[in-house]
């Protein structure tokens, strides 16, 4: 939270190379946080938690979205999109789910 708060501060403040700093260091923790997160999941289902096993670890251990560490082409995509807004495309979207979701709802536990 601290880099997350302090990405935010740098970006107002014009600073962007620092800004771009700490967003690569908050995701390779990110990546490091991922990873361990998965083997708690590999690690918990070996010793017999099976049922919501990934809803349970997700819901208790979130991992935020990743920063943008190239700041100055973040404002060039900014001024881009909002000159693009009058191109108003319907979308469609579909929430697509994984094996173990339908597992977890079909499978042999129901």
């Amino acid at each position: 939270q601290q880099e997350l708060d302090l990405h935010e501060r740098l970006s107002r403040e014009g600073q962007l190379k620092k800004a771009d700093g700490v967003a690569a260091r908050y995701n390779k923790a990110r990546s490091r946080a991922i990873e361990a997160r998965w083997e708690l999941l590999v690690h918990r289902q070996a010793v017999g938690f099976t049922v919501d096993n990934h809803s349970v670890v997700h819901s208790m251990f979130p991992i935020g979205d990743r920063l943008p560490e190239d700041a100055s082409a973040l404002e060039t995509d900014d001024a881009k999109s909002t000159s693009d807004n009058s191109k108003d495309t319907p979308s469609t979207n579909k929430e697509w789910t994984d094996q173990l979701d339908w597992w977890q709802r079909i499978g042999r536990w129901r």
